[in-house]
């Protein structure tokens, strides 16, 4: 055995491995349990909690629904305080979706997690191509970063306090350096 075909097959495996869409179908959808601030459907995403909170007439199968894409979605989010807004979106027949990728802060793993469930979203729920990204606090660094790599899927921003800088987020760090 020689050593090179070796080399270009594990190369290769290791390429797969780190571009996750290329290498696995998009995970499946199942019920899930996350606590939502009003009726809407939890779900599990790729083992992730998400939710989509859609209005009536989109239950029905329809296509090209408008959406929000809310983030982040951590544990006890969207709260409560999103309630208001929320029962806007609705009337208006705009549905609210979004899926839990942990402290990421727009990582690449977060990225992929992203993009599997827009695939989702717009190819097997009828969801526009065109989401309107809404991010609260470090969603920015989440939300903002999936659009800097998919400017076209993009159909607006908005932000509530959002973080669109890593380096300017509150994050425990170990010290730089002598306090002295």
């Amino acid at each position: 055995m020689t050593l090179i075909p070796y080399l270009k097959r594990t190369a290769l495996l290791l390429w797969l491995a780190a571009i996750p869409s290329l290498a696995a179908d998009d995970p499946a959808a199942a019920p899930g349990d996350k606590t939502l601030p009003m009726p809407g459907e939890a779900l599990k995403f790729g083992g992730r909690d998400a939710f989509i909170i859609a209005p009536p007439d989109a239950a029905d199968g329809s296509k090209d629904v408008p959406w929000v894409w809310y983030a982040p979605t951590l544990s006890g989010l969207p709260s409560a305080a999103e309630k208001w807004m929320f029962e806007k979106f609705l009337a208006e027949g705009i549905a609210i979706a979004g899926i839990d990728v942990g402290e990421s802060y727009g990582s690449p793993d977060g990225c992929a997690a992203y993009s599997a469930f827009y695939r989702y979203l717009t190819g097997q729920r009828g969801f526009r191509a065109k989401p309107c990204l809404l991010a609260r606090s470090r969603g920015g660094l989440m939300l903002y970063n999936w659009a800097a790599e998919n400017p076209g899927k993009v159909g607006g921003i908005a932000g509530i306090y959002p973080v669109g800088n890593l380096k300017s987020y509150p994050v425990s760090r170990a010290p730089a350096g002598p306090t002295d």
